[in-house]
Order: C-alpha cells, then structure tokens, then sequence
C-alpha cells in the first residue's frame, strides 16, 4: 500500500524518520508567471514581479523576469494570492486573484499589461518576443488550465486526462509533467508517478519540483541513495528552499549521511521564515544522537520547542528532551 505523503510526520520517539516525507500539513506550489503586451509580446525591460497576499495585500515575495518576460515564484505558502507587475516602460498592472494550495505543485499565472503612457515602448529597442518562443501552445496550456481545475476538485483522473492530452501537444511540457507525477501519486500509481516525473527531468533537468516530488517518491520506496541524490540536485536548482532542504536532511539521516543531515539542517535554519519548518530540528537531533553528541542533540530539540512549543508533537519532544538531558547529566562523556 502506497504511504499517504500528505499527511503522515515522523514519530518522535523512532531510531529513524519514517518514510513519507515531512513537509505535508502546509504544502507550499511554484507560480510561473508570464507577463505579455496586449499583442502577445513580451517586454524586453526586466520587470519587478511581487506576489501580494489576497487578504492584505501585503508583498509576500518579489521576483524578476526574464527575457522571455517569465519569472518563477517558489515556495509559496497555501493561500489566496495576486501578482503585481511594475517597469519604467509598462503601466503598473495586477492580476485576478487566484489561489495555491497544497493540490497542485506548479502553476501558471499570465498578466498582460499595457505599454507605459509616455510611449517608452522598450519593446521598440530590439526584435519582439513573442510568446510561441516560450514553446508551450495554447492548446496545451489549455489542457494544463484544465488539469489544475480537475486537481482542485480533486478529481484526479481527469487530472491525469487533461494532463496527458497537454503533454501530448507538447511533450516537453515540464509542469504538466510534474503535475501528472503528483496526480498519480494521489491515485497509487508509484510506477506512472515515477515515469511521469522522469519525463519531466527529460524535459528540464534541473527543474526542482520535479526533482523534489522524485527525492520524496525514492524516499517512500526506502531508496534513500537516489533519494538523497535528487533531492540535493533539487536544492542545488533552488538552494533557497527550505522544504527541499528538510528533505534533504531527512533523506542524507535516512542514508547514515549524519554529517550532511547536520549541515542541511543548519543552512534550512539560516533561511527567512524557518521557524515553519521546525521538524528540520529533530532531523537534526537524530543525527547528533547517532554521533553519539548527546548535548548537541537536545539544543536541537530545544530548538523545535522554541519554534514549536505547543501540540502533542511538541508534548512527545519535551519528554524526549527531559529524559536526554538527565542521560547527558548521568553521563558527560555522551557529548563533546
């Protein structure tokens, strides 16, 4: 039977982490943004992209697109978001609302804006880009548009139908890929789930959430080797990822990689808004512990409390934490 990677977190007290993979209660997507003229263009200008929060209207996160006028938004946390899109030589434009929650891995988001009034077209200073050089036809798009309504209702195997239609228009569709991967995984299907998501990398190599959703696949079929090698090229691609470095960590402690664990760890734990992944602690805490560095190894449970000090989760780590501490008071020579 297929574990459920949605749900289940580690149990405290286990010599090591179960197989699922942690970072399910709040999983976050990947937006891809492409912005365009009214005439499909793409603005040569490199234009400031902020991710604003539907209830506030606070900046959430900012990006930069590219010359294609693309930028990508990873990492974002479930919720209700629009995209704001400002550039000398556009006027400033924001999107329709649109939501990201923890069914769908990737999507995509197209703004279209007007050329600023003064007439200072940037576009005029080289050759347009249109979008057909971003490949993916509207006929796929389409496809994928109707994908991520299908994952929403949760109705995965039309997911999978509309998903493989896309792919089929396009076979290089890296997101549509990705997301069938993950429609599979919601169906049971590790076989195809793996196929898909290799296609995917066939596409893109270095695409990240395809990478991750793989690591976290390998990781439930206990190949902790592969998994741990494609979740540290997932983090290469995107280093700033605190939930491809937890997974990470879990993976390199799952391997006996207690020393990499331990850096994973602490590079997760440099990173803004760490202290949503406080489970990355107790990875931690297990790998001192098998290095026999018992002091070590509750300051990381110390830390978790700190991050997260309350729920059962919590109540199993303080008891851990208690009894750890009077084994390092009855035996000194646990750390060093």
């Amino acid at each position: 039977m297929i574990c459920d990677r949605r749900f289940l977190w580690l149990t405290v007290l286990a010599l090591f982490l179960p197989l699922c993979h942690l970072a399910a209660q709040n999983h976050p997507g990947n937006v891809r943004v492409y912005v365009t003229y009214l005439d499909d263009r793409a603005p040569n200008e490199q234009l400031k992209i902020e991710l604003l929060s539907g209830s506030s209207g606070t900046r959430v996160m900012e990006a930069y697109t590219d010359q294609r006028g693309t930028a990508d938004l990873a990492n974002v946390p479930a919720g209700t978001y629009q995209i704001s899109v400002m550039g000398q030589t556009i006027q400033p434009t924001t999107s329709d609302f649109f939501d990201v929650d923890e069914r769908r891995s990737t999507q995509t988001v197209f703004v279209r804006v007007k050329p600023a009034e003064n007439g200072n077209d940037a576009a005029s200073a080289g050759p347009a880009i249109a979008v057909r050089d971003i490949n993916i036809p509207e006929s796929a798009s389409k496809q994928f548009d109707q994908a991520t309504e299908a994952m929403n209702q949760q109705d995965w195997r039309k997911a999978v139908t509309y998903l493989g239609e896309a792919v089929a228009i396009y076979p290089k569709y890296v997101e549509a890929y990705t997301n069938l991967g993950a429609a599979y995984e919601h169906l049971g299907d590790p076989v195809r789930e793996r196929e898909a998501l290799t296609k995917a990398l066939a596409a893109d190599g270095h695409f990240a959430p395809a990478l991750m959703n793989l690591g976290m696949l390998s990781m439930t079929e206990k190949q902790y080797g592969e998994a741990e090698d494609e979740l540290g090229r997932a983090s290469a691609g995107d280093p700033a990822n605190p939930q491809i470095l937890m997974l990470l960590a879990q993976a390199q402690l799952l391997n006996k990689h207690f020393d990499q664990a331990i850096a994973s760890a602490q590079k997760l734990h440099t990173l803004p808004h760490h202290e949503k992944y406080a489970k990355v602690h107790y990875i931690a805490a297990r790998a001192y512990e098998h290095e026999n560095r018992a002091a070590d190894a509750a300051n990381e449970l110390q830390e978790f409390l700190s991050e997260q000090p309350s729920g059962p989760i919590a109540d199993a780590v303080r008891k851990e934490l208690s009894n750890l501490r009077g084994e390092t008071a009855a035996s000194p020579s646990l750390s060093h």
